[in-house]
């Protein structure tokens, strides 16, 4: 009989929390990237991993989706260069309010200190 390793899965389950609007665009599907700080926390999310997201602001409704690819930019710029704006929940916006939307999140000097990240998620 030939042995063979069992693998553990080592895929991660994680938890971010969303504005109502973000929420339910990614309920209805008309969202499948979210971006974020590639920050500590989310280095350490990868493909295959899972997501939790709770509702602002009391977090009575969730969703959970996978992430099927991540993507790393230097900033904000960077990452509206490069991905559709519809995708990310922003198809009435211009470039520019997106990348403002991001900047009333997250300083300026975090951004430049941790990068941004994209995953592409689809809902379980």
């Amino acid at each position: 009989m030939e042995n063979k390793k069992i693998e553990q899965n080592s895929h991660k389950h994680h938890i971010l929390s969303l504005s109502p609007i973000y929420f339910e665009l990614i309920k209805s599907g008309e969202k499948t990237l979210e971006g974020r700080l590639n920050d500590e926390k989310r280095k350490d999310f990868n493909v295959f991993d899972t997501i939790t997201f709770y509702k602002l602001p009391d977090k009575a409704q969730t969703l959970t989706a996978i992430i099927l690819d991540k993507f790393i930019f230097k900033n904000f710029d960077e990452m509206a260069d490069s991905v559709d704006k519809s995708d990310l929940g922003f198809k009435n916006s211009t470039k520019q309010e997106m990348i403002d939307t991001y900047r009333t999140i997250y300083s300026r000097e975090d951004e430049n200190k941790y990068g941004v990240v994209i995953f592409k998620i689809k809902l379980l």
